[in-house]
């Protein structure tokens, strides 16, 4: 890869927006001389409902960038966007994303938010997204609550052990070895939501 010509980015706007679409919470990933930005677009529809979609544009130079390209469908029942952060594991790819179901809350996703993975070899062809069990596989999808903002890391010292930080009432740690749920015990919680608001 030619060393990158910071001085020749003309700015720092990847995608620009306007009144109907927006572009929000991004994740770069580097791989093999390419950048991919990995984002939620949103869509603008009649009387105030947003609409989200899971996108990504790439470019080997930070100056050109492709066309967007989605990743999921436009459903109200889906609204897959926020990608948290890209890993590797056991030879795939692994994308943790959001999905804001109706009814939708532009300023936390509602109740019905989940966290979910999508799984490919190559960084092109992404599999359909999987429900994250944060709270174990015991806690069904009705059970959980607002889960998001999910993002893995592996353990510095146990090999095949992720750790996922995700949003529950607060900044949330829940340990894994199969990536789709959590480990024994529930969740514990790091930092408590705010008094008003909530993270």
């Amino acid at each position: 890869m030619a060393p990158i010509r910071w001085e020749r980015i003309p700015t720092p706007i990847i995608q620009r927006g306007h009144a109907e679409v927006a572009h929000r919470d991004a994740a770069i990933h580097y791989h093999d001389g390419v950048f991919r930005v990995f984002y939620g677009m949103a869509f603008l529809r009649d009387q105030g409902r947003v609409q989200l979609q899971l996108t990504v544009t790439e470019s080997s130079d930070l100056i050109e960038w492709t066309e967007p390209r989605t990743l999921t469908p436009l459903d109200d029942d889906l609204n897959f966007t926020d990608p948290g952060n890209i890993v590797r594991h056991d030879g795939e790819w692994i994308m943790t994303v959001e999905t804001h179901r109706t009814p939708f809350s532009p300023s936390g996703g509602g109740e019905t938010a989940r966290s979910c993975t999508m799984r490919n070899d190559d960084l092109e062809h992404w599999s359909d997204p999987e429900l994250m069990l944060l709270k174990g596989p015991d806690f069904s999808d009705e059970r959980m609550g607002r889960c998001i903002g999910s993002c893995l890391f592996p353990d510095r010292q146990e090999q095949g052990k992720w750790w996922c930080f995700f949003k529950h009432g607060g900044v949330t740690l829940h340990d894994s070895r199969s990536l789709a749920y959590g480990g024994g015990g529930l969740p514990r919680r790091c930092v408590p939501a705010p008094s008003k608001g909530r993270y």
